[in-house]
Parts: structure tokens; C-alpha cells; sequence
């Protein structure tokens, strides 16, 4: 525990040249003035519910078993997959096969694409993507790996319409 004094200054000079009579005496003890920890009082009401974390897109966030594309590999190796259009999507597919060194649990993986020039503003292409992304959370999934590209017209687009051609292009009945 730290003791500070502190110095308390007496309203009254005591000589002409108005020097003051200063007298110190120790302050009492105060807590502690650090922020307390994680694991401390968070600082909210009682029985408040803490705000959802963020970061990135993990598994359960994207579908129960689906995940992300990820690196340019993956994504390299998707482009020589099968492609196909649909009015508001373009997609790129190929069967599921683990990463290197995984153990074979089947799952899709899906990234998704979008170039500045189908959408010019970054806002605009962000919506699209988390659009899609919870299109893509609605739906069960085959396993696959897939690139989904959507058009100028899928920012737009009924909600209803984008996730019935995500599954048209990719649910179990989709061409392989």
C-alpha cells in the first residue's frame, strides 16, 4: 500500500511577502486507482449480459460445420473447379478434400468474392458479404469447396432469393 502526504496550504500569509504557511500531513488511505482486471467488476449493472466478441469469422459463426476459405492455395485450387451462373451468383465448385494435414472431417468450405468492380464502395461490398454469410448460415450444407462471386444485383436482392440460388448452386441437389 502506497502513503502519500499531502501538502494542505493555510489561507492566512504569514509575512508581507505573501508566503504561505504550508503544514503536511498524511492522507488517509485511498484504493487502489489502477482499472481492475478481466476478471474484476466489469463496471456494468447487475446481471448485465456482456456484449458478443468479435474477430474472425469462426466456424460456428459461419454455419454449424461450414468454414472459410482461406489463403490463396485454397482459393487457387478452387478456380480449376466446375463453374457456373446464376442472376445473382457465380460460382466456382469442387468436391470436399481436407487441408493438407487434417484429419478428414467432410464440411464445406466457402469464400466468398467480391471485386471493386462489381461494387465500387467498400460499405457496399461488405453488406454483400454479410448478407451472403447469413444466407449461408441458414442453409445445411454438402460438403464442398466453393467460391461464391455474387453480381451488382445480389446487394439489392431479396434475402429470400439470394439464399434460394445459394441453394440451388450449392445444397445437396446442386451440380457437381
Amino acid at each position: 500500500m502506497i502513503h502519500w502526504l499531502r501538502v494542505v496550504a493555510d489561507a492566512t500569509p504569514l509575512r508581507e511577502n505573501h508566503e504561505a504557511h504550508l503544514s503536511t500531513q498524511h492522507a488517509q488511505t485511498r484504493q487502489d486507482p489502477r482499472i481492475p482486471s478481466s476478471h474484476g467488476h466489469s463496471g456494468g449493472p447487475p446481471g448485465a449480459v456482456p456484449s458478443a466478441g468479435q474477430g474472425p469469422l469462426t466456424s460456428d459463426r459461419l454455419n454449424s460445420s461450414a468454414r472459410p476459405l482461406k489463403g490463396g492455395r485454397e482459393f487457387r485450387s478452387v478456380r480449376r473447379g466446375r463453374s457456373f451462373r446464376l442472376p445473382l451468383l457465380a460460382i466456382r465448385k469442387l468436391p470436399y478434400r481436407p487441408r493438407h494435414g487434417e484429419p478428414y472431417r467432410p464440411c464445406p468450405l466457402v469464400g466468398i468474392v467480391i471485386s471493386k468492380k462489381t461494387l465500387a464502395r467498400a460499405v457496399d461490398r461488405n453488406r454483400a458479404r454479410r448478407r451472403l454469410r447469413a444466407a449461408l448460415a441458414e442453409l445445411s450444407l454438402p460438403p464442398c469447396r466453393a467460391i461464391v462471386m455474387p453480381n451488382k444485383e445480389a446487394k439489392a436482392a431479396p434475402f429470400s432469393e439470394l439464399k434460394r440460388q445459394l441453394e440451388a448452386a450449392l445444397g445437396p441437389g446442386s451440380p457437381r
